[in-house]
């Protein structure tokens, strides 16, 4: 019987709180939503490409044109060229993709995504007299994040891709890391 008064405070201090927000329930808390989306994006980016089997890094450009066909789903084109630096065998890598993204625009300062894209690529080595040139199918699936520098430009930190490209006698497997400038415009 000593237990029974311990027992029944013990209830009623657990459901104190439940009874409290049934008397005066909590607003719901909003979902942080952007002052604006933009409808397009462009991003001239420098990228390091590097052949994880081959211990060889290529360096370049890529410029990616992103179509918001809603706050968070977009479409987008990608096009890169990268290079071996000093070396006598000049061998070039040229990506043409395009692919779905999906954006996680929660905050006004702060863009993640993720991205996968389906396209082709154009290996090229000139070594002197001996000349190669291959066509290859690729694919790519990777991760980004903006910062806002202002309203319609922001700093593309880092975005990670793995890129590989392939056709009946050669594959590639390239992991690109890029960073630049986001242009953004036209807003909703």
């Amino acid at each position: 019987m000593r237990w029974l008064p311990q027992t029944s405070l013990l209830i009623l201090l657990m459901a104190w709180p439940a009874a409290a927000q049934a008397q005066f329930p909590l607003p719901p808390r909003p979902r942080p939503q952007p002052e604006d989306t933009p409808k397009f994006e462009l991003a001239p980016v420098y990228s390091i490409n590097v052949v994880p089997t081959e211990q060889l890094s290529r360096i370049g450009a890529s410029v990616s044109f992103a179509w918001n066909v809603s706050p968070e789903d977009g479409l987008f084109l990608d096009v890169g060229g990268y290079r071996l630096p000093a070396t006598p065998q000049q061998q070039r890598l040229l990506t043409y993709m395009a692919g779905y993204r999906r954006s996680a625009r929660n905050s006004r300062y702060v863009n993640l995504f993720v991205q996968g894209a389906l396209g082709g690529a154009h290996l090229s080595a000139n070594g002197g007299i001996i000349t190669q040139s291959q066509r290859l199918t690729a694919a790519s699936a990777g991760v980004g994040a903006d910062i806002r520098i202002s309203q319609d430009v922001w700093l593309r930190l880092v975005q990670a891709d793995f890129i590989f490209a392939f056709n009946r006698t050669t594959s590639i497997t390239t992991l690109r890391a890029s960073s630049g400038i986001v242009f953004r415009f036209g807003g909703k």
